[in-house]
């Protein structure tokens, strides 16, 4: 196969990955914030609290209400609203696991430039959503 339908192939399956991916991260978030306004299960932060801290940047939000963050939300999994931030959290990872799904068919055709620029950027979203690469004040 030719260089220019190996590279359709990964676009294509990108596309397909991060559409089906994207749907099921719509519904996820949709039923997450219906769990959280209806206050079932119990919020880490009541939606009354959250209102009055709106306008906080998000190092004085995480200060005063002592949010969980990273790995530290697997254990606040049965609040609602630790289950809508964990639904957004996966509609951001889309796009890396569209990444690593595009990956193999640049391999596959010998396309260097194409392979290390999705190399690295799987590296560097990775990176990011760890917290090691970061930038401003987020």
């Amino acid at each position: 196969m030719n260089q220019r339908n190996q590279a359709l192939l990964g676009q294509l399956a990108y596309a397909k990955i991060v559409y089906r991916l994207a749907n099921i991260g719509i519904i996820a978030m949709t039923l997450s914030y219906i769990l959280y306004i209806t206050g079932y299960p119990k919020p880490f932060l009541p939606i009354g609290k959250l209102i009055q801290l709106w306008e906080k940047r998000s190092t004085e939000f995480i200060e005063i209400t002592q949010m969980p963050l990273g790995f530290d939300l697997i254990h606040h999994l049965s609040q609602s609203d630790v289950i809508s931030l964990i639904s957004i959290i996966f509609v951001s990872s889309i796009t890396i696991v569209g990444y690593i799904n595009m990956l193999p068919y640049f391999i596959k055709e010998n396309d260097l430039p194409y392979t290390l620029i999705i190399v690295f950027q799987i590296i560097v979203f990775i990176l990011a959503a760890c917290g090691i690469l970061s930038f401003g004040d987020h």
